[in-house]
């Protein structure tokens, strides 16, 4: 079974390639420029490297939100015309899902919250909860929330991961255990333990409905709806 991952929810992104659940190959993008301009370079390459131009991949997962508006319309429509070209599965995964399930093997803590910047005041969070096979859980789903509203939700005990914590770490409350920041970013593989999870659920994506997962408009559509008719 051989499943590439696309993951470009921020401003960069990586890319991976696993075989039979194991990873073959794993590329960072370039935090300098935009997905836009790196993801389709860095993907030729991986797929020249372990010539997957011309054999077949049985699964494309990408990261489907929340997150950057273009970053993630940029891996969503890729992921998409590789699926539809390759005649494979495609599954859109949760970002902040994805980011709980590269951290299982990465930390001890039971309960995890999961926090992405959305701007305005406002953060992208989800809670997980560890199960009996060590695997986090969703307790509650990815929501929007102001920053006051989630920083109120935390409890003692939880561990907390997300690039937004470079602005939020010194307003977060006594007991609260932040992870390493080295580990603070979605990743590919994160992305791929995601999606190989719903795989062997049975689920897939439709190429032609999967969408991005912005949970609220952007500014531009913001600015047309206020315009009026």
């Amino acid at each position: 079974m051989r499943l590439l991952a696309i993951e470009t929810s921020g401003l960069a992104g990586s890319v991976a390639a696993y075989e039979a659940a194991r990873l073959l190959r794993h590329i960072e993008l370039d935090p300098r420029l935009r997905s836009a301009r790196t993801l389709a370079p860095e993907l030729h390459t991986l797929l020249a490297e372990l010539d997957w131009q011309r054999t077949p991949v049985d699964l494309v997962a990408v990261s489907a939100g929340p997150g950057s508006f273009t970053g993630l319309r940029v891996g969503v429509v890729t992921a998409k015309l590789l699926a539809y070209a390759w005649k494979c599965a495609l599954l859109g995964v949760d970002t902040l899902q994805a980011l709980a399930r590269q951290l299982e093997d990465q930390i001890a803590d039971d309960r995890l919250a999961v926090v992405l910047d959305a701007g305005r005041g406002q953060v992208y969070a989800a809670r997980f909860r560890r199960n009996s096979h060590g695997a986090f859980e969703a307790d509650a789903p990815t929501s929007l929330l102001d920053v006051e509203s989630w920083l109120a939700s935390l409890c003692a005990g939880t561990a907390v991961a997300g690039p937004v914590l470079v602005q939020l770490a010194t307003s977060l409350p006594d007991g609260i255990h932040i992870v390493p920041r080295a580990l603070w970013l979605p990743d590919a593989r994160g992305v791929a333990l995601a999606a190989l999870e719903r795989w062997h659920r049975g689920e897939r994506d439709d190429p032609f409905t999967l969408v991005p997962r912005y949970l609220r408009p952007s500014a531009a559509e913001e600015k047309w709806k206020a315009r009026g008719p």
